[in-house]
């Protein structure tokens, strides 16, 4: 007889109270009370309180943006505009462009994402198959990882020891789904 058996597996693990992983993404959260949301339909980034539910600004930010991370240590949004090959440098109060960094043409950066120290900043750049290291206080390229021809580099998380950074690739061969584990200290 064919039967199919199911077991419900209860998994419990105490997670590190310390620092959490961080990651790349479409939102991310400033306070308690205050996330933030890239809109690549209309190149906007959005403001909104949690509080009350509504917009605190909507500011045009770049072409095509991607990905934004905050940074508490220096109170920075940046913003990866993908069409313009620019990171966006946004004060999270008001929505301002403090300042831009012009990448290299066709390098169509995607992710970006803070070590758990937020001193350095990893961006993944989607057209040129490299994920860029970038000095925060400063805000220059301090070192760059090629991935390959055609690895076209996505999403980034970085573990909370700071270490090891992880790298999706957009379009894997179709026999996997393919995720790049980069040492971050040495960058290889």
């Amino acid at each position: 007889t064919n039967s199919l058996e199911s077991k419900a597996i209860t998994v419990v693990h105490n997670l590190p109270a310390t620092t959490l992983p961080t990651r790349s993404g479409q939102i991310t959260q400033i306070n308690d009370d205050t996330i933030c949301t890239i809109n690549p339909d209309n190149d906007t980034l959005t403001s909104i309180s949690l509080s009350t539910n509504s917009v605190n600004y909507e500011v045009a930010v770049g072409v095509d943006p991607r990905s934004v991370s905050y940074n508490s240590l220096t109170d920075e949004l940046w913003v990866t505009s993908y069409e313009e090959d620019k990171i966006y440098i946004v004060e999270p109060n008001t929505g301002q462009t403090k300042n831009t960094i012009d990448l290299a043409y066709g390098s169509e950066p995607y992710g970006v994402v803070f070590t758990p120290s937020k001193t350095l900043a990893y961006v993944s750049l989607q057209g040129s198959g490299r994920v860029l290291k970038v000095h925060v206080r400063n805000e220059a390229v301090v070192d760059s990882l090629d991935l390959g021809a055609g690895t076209q580099p996505r999403a980034l998380a970085i573990a909370p020891n700071g270490r090891d950074l992880y790298v999706t690739r957009f379009v894997s061969p179709k026999e996997e789904g393919q995720v790049f584990l980069v040492h971050a200290h040495q960058f290889r």
